[in-house]
């Protein structure tokens, strides 16, 4: 009888063990989270800067450190968490030196994992522009860099787009320039793949110099019905509104005010308007503007 409450015991015991509670369970959504970690590294002037383009996940950065005991051995310790679309400076580094960075991305939830992605980086000083010139001649912007040392190439930017590549000995480059009252132009040198620290000008042109469409253009939707407003240009006289039908613009509407309501047509989801300025019976070039339901 003995052996027998022995044997039970020990049954019982084993059964326990085996339908216990385990301990650190998986999370099921760590199946759902990209293996993949979509993490930029850019040189700022304060330090390495890590963004994450994730629109969902929040990143997880960890960082290599020599830990120093007998033995000098690697090891990494947190930095930070960063939030989707947001980004974290690091600023403890030293230029010319190497840095291990390792990324989760991390499902705040369930408190689960990706496996991690290693990137690297060699923290360097951004590169910046000393002896550049821009200047407006008319309807062209011409730009020119008289000292292109410690730089790979130059990007040339105007009002945000893209216009040239600049390298040693290309001498002054003209280029032909928008038709808006304000000019902005971007020079960002690059060295090693890395952005350097941008050189911006911004010209504002005087509307009574030229002839300029409607400027800063603003639409607001409700429903079929579409309301612009644009800035006054002192010095014009009226300002015309055409429709674009097939390919042809049909005038609508000629006014003094700088507000104009549209209605949609319907059974068109879309619609193109061009808008123009007038200046003593001289029309300026055309804008267009793309309104929708």
């Amino acid at each position: 009888m003995k052996t027998v409450s022995s044997i039970l015991l020990f049954v019982t015991i084993i059964l326990l063990v085996g339908c216990g509670k385990k301990d650190n369970p998986v999370p099921k959504s760590i199946f759902n989270i990209p293996s993949s970690v979509d993490v930029s590294i850019k040189l700022d002037i304060d330090g390495v800067k890590l963004i994450n383009n994730s629109d969902n996940y929040t990143l997880f950065v960890e960082k290599e450190r020599v830990v120093r005991n007998i033995l000098f051995r690697y090891d990494y310790e947190r930095v930070t968490l960063i939030a989707p679309n947001m980004s974290f400076v690091d600023i403890n580094v030293v230029e010319g030196r190497e840095y291990m960075y390792r990324f989760y991305t991390y499902n705040s939830m369930d408190q689960a994992y990706s496996k991690p992605t290693m990137k690297s980086v060699v923290y360097e000083v951004p590169v910046r522009i000393s002896n550049v010139s821009a200047k407006i001649i008319g309807s062209t912007l011409c730009a020119e860099i008289e000292d292109m040392r410690g730089m790979d190439n130059v990007t040339f930017y105007i009002n945000g787009k893209f216009v040239y590549e600049y390298n040693e000995d290309d001498g002054e480059y003209c280029v032909d320039i928008p038709s808006t009252v304000r000019i902005d132009f971007k020079a960002v040198p690059h060295r090693k793949g890395y952005d350097g620290v941008p050189y911006t000008k911004n010209f504002t042109r005087d509307p009574k110099d030229g002839l300029f469409p409607p400027q800063n253009i603003k639409v607001v939707q409700t429903g079929s019905r579409s309301i612009l407003s644009w800035d006054k240009l002192e010095g014009y006289d009226e300002y015309n509104v055409y429709v674009d039908k097939d390919g042809k613009q049909e005038l609508i509407m000629t006014t003094v005010a700088t507000i104009f309501s549209y209605n949609i047509p319907a059974g068109d989801d879309c619609a193109t308007l061009k808008l123009s300025s007038v200046k003593d019976k001289e029309e300026s070039s055309l804008i267009t503007v793309e309104i929708c339901r």
